[in-house]
């Protein structure tokens, strides 16, 4: 698991809930040693966040979502965090920030693109 230029560490490292932190960081860790990624650990989003793929955390009765993306080389890197607050219409999710599946979707590009790097989680 990469991040795109350590954008989910500082998100992750500036949440007030210490035990949401430990518990992605955990979650982050422990999804790395699983060959085949599925429901209800991730999700495959359509609509406005087509082409990314969200980790499912629950921790406090928040549900954190990091996204990410499949890279070429079996990688997944993580673009950005957020969290979900409820499905809107057509059944997709609705997160906090509400530019989370657009600013994903540019670092994603940013990334393929060789214009943004990647680190290590």
């Amino acid at each position: 698991v990469s991040g795109g230029s350590g954008e989910i560490r500082k998100w992750v490292d500036g949440l007030p809930d210490k035990r949401a932190r430990v518990r992605i960081d955990e979650f982050i860790r422990d999804l790395q040693g699983v060959r085949e990624w599925q429901f209800p650990d991730t999700r495959q989003l359509h609509g406005p966040c087509d082409g990314l793929v969200e980790l499912r955390i629950s921790c406090n009765r928040v549900e954190y979502r990091p996204l990410g993306f499949y890279a070429p080389g079996y990688k997944f890197i993580l673009v950005f965090g957020a969290v979900e607050k409820g499905r809107g219409r057509k059944g997709h999710s609705n997160f906090d920030p509400p530019t989370a599946c657009r600013t994903a979707l540019e670092r994603k590009k940013a990334v393929l693109e060789g214009r943004a790097g990647i680190c290590e989680y």
